[in-house]
């Protein structure tokens, strides 16, 4: 969540959304947290202002994905 200007009146936080998403997943890697986000198969985000007077989160669920690749492409 981002910090909403004083005279802004975007709806949502200015910004590619995808940059937001590889900045952590970046992180996440120096952290350890993740071995190389190239293993990374799904993922969703969503960008907001943070309501005034509450303080901003980040919310990282990781979860394995296991599924069976089919070798044989047409």
């Amino acid at each position: 969540m981002v910090p909403r200007a004083k005279t802004s009146k975007l709806v949502v936080p200015w910004g590619d959304g995808d940059n937001f998403e590889k900045g952590l997943y970046d992180l996440l890697t120096r952290q350890k947290y993740l071995e190389d986000d190239k293993w990374l198969v799904t993922g969703i985000w969503r960008k907001r202002f943070i309501p005034n007077g509450q303080s901003g989160y980040c919310e990282v669920v990781l979860l394995p994905e296991w599924e069976e690749i089919d070798a044989q492409c047409t």
